[in-house]
């Protein structure tokens, strides 16, 4: 079985995890990836455990001055464009994952941001805090394609997140 680095999903997750962890050091931020991801299940990612239950952990933990929360770091192609909202622009994440995230949250006190790469604008976007903010389940809540086809979703407005980097023009 191909390793999920070897889809085109996979390859621009890790690009865009990638440039996290630059841009996260690059500022003088200390940072412990917990991204060494295996299995298409989400029972072989990075977690914290107790003997009842296994948390599965935001991409990297990060710290400064005193100072630590969490990054989640998410590649799109493109965000959702909802017409039942206006034709606002969305971004996601699996249901699943924030149940985790909310956890690791409780458990640690960390807040936890949420870092998009969109690819289409080769935009990288930051949503400081995320958990605290309302997400907005879009039709049946079900994405259709990519790494997450099929899972159930939580979507956050386009216009909540920060604008904090451009990616560099690739050239041929």
């Amino acid at each position: 079985m191909a390793s999920i680095w070897d889809t085109p999903e996979g390859k621009l997750g890790k690009e865009g995890e990638n440039w996290v962890l630059k841009w996260r050091r690059d500022a003088g931020i200390y940072v412990m990836p917990a991204t060494d991801y295996s299995g298409t299940d989400g029972t072989h990612a990075p977690m914290i455990r107790t003997w009842r239950e296994k948390i599965v952990l935001p991409d990297f933990y990060c710290a400064k001055g005193g100072v630590s929360w969490w990054d989640e770091a998410k590649s799109k192609s493109e965000p959702l464009k909802w017409r039942m909202h206006g034709g606002k622009l969305y971004h996601g994440i699996e249901k699943r994952q924030l149940g985790h995230y909310l956890r690791v949250n409780e458990i640690t006190g960390l807040p936890v941001g949420l870092v998009v790469y969109e690819q289409c604008s080769g935009t990288y976007l930051y949503l400081k805090n995320f958990l605290h903010i309302e997400p907005v389940v879009l039709g049946n809540g079900r994405i259709k394609g990519g790494a997450s086809d099929g899972a159930e979703m939580v979507n956050y407005a386009r216009s909540d997140f920060k604008e904090i980097a451009h990616a560099p023009s690739k050239t041929n």
